[in-house]
């Protein structure tokens, strides 16, 4: 608990935890699903058939909605008001903040619409997305900044998954 009670300050350590919270929730889920199908445990994904791109139905609503309002929301929901209520009102235990982390970051994998690895992973990466609304601050009571800095990492997550869908998508074309 003592590497969250020093909040980051300034722009390259705050920015630095965003990307790197980001990298690690697409890494992780990565990780798992690669070696969930090596093992045989689940099926991977069919190939595209010819013509058909992964975002065929992407606009500028799905845009909005998956790298803006979809993270302000869901951090709204399951970082933000969870998290500031804790510790302003209720305990600055590390037992209860990190026990109101987990269970709300499992009720944010559980309102996604995939099957239990893909709710598993995106809880995952709710938990660390909640890490780094303690790290920016949320701790100090910092919670404008803790928010902003959780819907950057969310957000960035998105894009990172969008790009991999799309790499995928190439990668089995070409």
């Amino acid at each position: 608990m003592d590497w969250l009670t020093g909040e980051a300050k300034g722009a390259g350590p705050v920015l630095g935890y965003v990307v790197f919270a980001a990298l690690v929730v697409v890494s992780l889920d990565y990780a798992v699903k690669a070696a969930l199908e090596n093992w045989g445990l689940v099926q991977p994904a069919p190939l595209p058939k010819v013509g058909e791109t992964p975002f065929r139905y992407f606009n500028t609503f799905m845009f909005i909605s998956l790298f803006v309002w979809g993270p302000v929301k869901e951090e709204v929901i399951f970082r933000v008001l969870p998290l500031s209520i804790v510790i302003a009102f209720v305990s600055r235990s590390p037992w209860v903040i990190f026990g109101a982390m987990t269970v709300f970051a499992g009720l944010f994998g559980a309102i996604h619409p995939y099957g239990l690895i893909g709710k598993v992973d995106v809880a995952i990466g709710g938990f660390f997305f909640g890490l780094v609304f303690l790290k920016c601050g949320g701790l100090n009571k910092s919670f404008v900044k803790a928010s902003a800095c959780a819907m950057a990492a969310h957000a960035l997550t998105n894009v990172f998954v969008v790009l991999d869908a799309w790499w995928e998508y190439f990668e089995s074309v070409l």
